[in-house]
């Protein structure tokens, strides 16, 4: 699969929409395969889920997403016992382990909650305003 170039706006936009949509409550049957995808960006599991059921088990494996070229993701570890980011398909699973004591570990041996993933071989720079402003009703095109 040939990653397309997408600006950071796009990312974050596309980003937003299917965090939003996996909090709404988007559905994932069989994981990666059958993930969901808005814009540029593909979703599997719902946080919605832990409300409904108490439960927060694993939606996705890492392992799965291992090897594909430039992906970006976010979402949280199994159980909520940490955070996911993956950085241009380098893996960064941190977890807090009592006080001020944290671990990073930087494999694919993890499963995810759910998780927003998206795969970026380039990007374009944009200026953001300084100072920036804030506003409820942000219109991103």
């Amino acid at each position: 699969m040939k990653a397309s170039p997408v600006t950071r706006r796009q990312f974050a936009w596309s980003l937003g929409q299917a965090l939003a949509a996996t909090c709404l409550g988007a559905r994932a049957i069989e994981a990666v395969r059958s993930a969901q995808r808005a814009g540029g960006v593909m979703y599997t599991g719902e946080q919605q889920e832990i409300f409904k059921t108490s439960r927060a088990n694993a939606t996705v494996s890492l392992r799965e997403l291992a090897g594909l070229p430039h992906l970006y993701a976010i979402g949280p570890v199994d159980k909520l016992d940490g955070e996911i980011t993956i950085i241009n398909s380098e893996p960064h699973v941190s977890k807090v382990r009592g006080g001020d004591v944290y671990i990073v570990d930087r494999t694919f041996g993890h499963e995810a909650l759910f998780l927003v993933w998206a795969q970026a071989s380039e990007w374009d720079v944009i200026a953001v305003p300084q100072p920036f402003p804030v506003t409820r009703n942000w219109k991103l095109s």
